[in-house]
């Protein structure tokens, strides 16, 4: 029961051991590789996806600056049409502010006009008037 070490045994067990420790090698190198192929599975995917990616972004791109150039070039198309014959609201006012100031300006003349036509009527009449009232007393 009790073996006593031999040259025999002792290589027997060297060789069992080898065996042992080269599946244990091989099953942990095999392990490896799987792991090895899966990411690079992985990796193959994701590049595959990323470049799906990029190429989606750059055709949404292209799409949307398509659609922008169509979209100013339709407003320039259709802004000229769109445009009120008498020019934009402040267009419109400033005509009216001008229109406003030359009244006033004109309106200012009147007054002056007037007010010395008075008072050189008041002027000739107030001695006519003071010569005439002078006489009835």
């Amino acid at each position: 029961m009790n073996e006593t070490p031999t040259p025999k045994n002792d290589t027997q067990r060297e060789i069992d051991m080898r065996r042992r420790i080269t599946a244990w090698q091989n099953q942990a190198i095999n392990e490896n590789v799987r792991e090895c192929n899966k990411w690079k599975a992985l990796a193959t995917q994701y590049s595959v996806e990323r470049e799906h990616n990029a190429m989606q972004a750059l055709a949404y791109k292209a799409e949307r600056d398509e659609w922008k150039a169509k979209y100013i070039q339709q407003n320039k198309d259709l802004g000229c049409e769109l445009m009120d014959p008498n020019g934009t609201i402040w267009d419109y006012a400033k005509t009216l502010q001008r229109e406003l100031a030359e009244a006033r300006a004109e309106a200012q003349l009147y007054r002056n006009f007037y007010c010395k036509s008075s008072e050189e009527i008041e002027s000739t009449l107030l001695p006519w008037e003071t010569k005439h009232n002078q006489n009835k007393l």
